[in-house]
């Protein structure tokens, strides 16, 4: 029998909420078919750690960008979402963790 490790992606800390707004960026083509879901629960998570780290308003923004993609299932909203999502990362307020090429 082979064993396989695997990376549990959810153990520890969560992530930077800067880091975590760059990965959401990367699973924007998520947001259409059957991955929408898991996109929307990807947002809503970080919504959350936003509210966690006394970003409301990022929070607030990440919200919208939910709901914007739960409610629309015709055409491409991927630019719609990208924008939304370039306004949360704008949103920002708290300064990103110290570290090699930091960047907004």
């Amino acid at each position: 029998m082979i064993e396989r490790r695997v990376d549990n992606a959810w153990a520890g800390p969560p992530p930077p909420l800067s880091t975590a707004l760059r990965q959401l960026r990367q699973h924007i083509l998520e947001a259409r078919g059957g991955t929408r879901e898991a996109f929307i629960t990807r947002v809503e998570s970080t919504a959350l750690l936003a509210r966690m780290n006394q970003e409301p308003e990022v929070s607030e923004r990440l919200l919208r960008l939910a709901a914007v993609a739960s409610i629309e299932r015709e055409g491409d909203v991927g630019p719609d979402l990208i924008d939304m999502l370039n306004r949360a990362h704008e949103a920002l307020r708290s300064p990103p963790p110290p570290g090699p090429a930091t960047s907004r």
